[in-house]
């Protein structure tokens, strides 16, 4: 959670640096962040001049579709319905 209180590039950084510790080995947990309406804007400044990227929609798309496939599930005759991460994109 960041408020109008918190120091914005300070908060920043610190979430930037924990998504990056242990390259973010922990992927089962949701990576959210929560932050007052009237900051945004100067938040997500603050992202950007940290280190962060924002995506469009279809960047996040085509990053899904490359690093994320459908395997063969034998339970279901072959219908692909588990998703895998292809490791070459996942892992660096």
């Amino acid at each position: 959670m960041v408020d109008e209180t918190a120091p914005l590039h300070h908060a920043a950084d610190s979430i930037i640096k924990g998504a990056q510790f242990d390259n973010n080995l922990l992927c089962i947990a949701e990576k959210e962040t929560i932050v007052v309406e009237q900051i945004a804007e100067p938040f997500i400044a603050a992202l950007k001049a940290a280190g962060a990227v924002e995506l469009s929609g279809l960047q996040v798309d085509c990053l899904s579709a490359a690093a994320f496939q459908r395997e063969a599930n034998p339970a279901h005759c072959g219908e692909a319905t588990r998703p895998s991460c292809d490791r070459k994109i996942t892992t660096a």
